[in-house]
């Protein structure tokens, strides 16, 4: 596989400089990462790939950077709360030139567009829903 992404923005480096620790250890059951106001740690699973990890850490950190508190009793609030940080992670990780080229290398292909670009195809998701409310992949 070529890679279509550069891999400029790194988010284990952005957690260290905003004084954030990434633990590698195994969060609650059915999520990869966590993120912990409280002792502003990011949990990561075991064993992820790098593109999941690099996905994930940067999905925790962007909670960390919007204030979030997890409160799972509030399905509504979590649920934006997870799309804001997927979209922030998101732009993070990728670039416009990047998804085009993924793109037309997998036209009718997310996961393959995804993997193309080292990242998850829940990442890619966010990344196309924001670009097509501002008007499309060059916004």
């Amino acid at each position: 596989m070529t890679s279509t992404t550069p891999y400029d923005y790194d988010p284990e480096r952005h957690a260290a400089s905003l004084g954030i620790r990434i633990v590698e250890a195994q969060p609650p059951a059915g999520t990869l990462a966590l993120w912990d106001e409280q002792t502003r740690t990011i949990l990561t699973a075991p064993g992820l790939l790098w593109r999941q990890r690099r996905c994930v850490i940067a999905h925790e950190l962007a909670h960390a950077i919007n204030g979030d508190s997890h409160s799972p009793m509030d399905d509504i609030a979590s649920t934006k709360r997870e799309r804001r940080a997927d979209a922030l992670a998101a732009g993070w990780l990728l670039q416009p030139h990047a998804v085009r080229t993924a793109l037309a290398v997998a036209p009718d292909s997310l996961p393959a567009a995804a993997a193309e670009l080292e990242v998850t195809e829940r990442i890619l998701s966010a990344w196309l829903w924001e670009h097509s409310k501002r008007g499309g992949l060059d916004s």
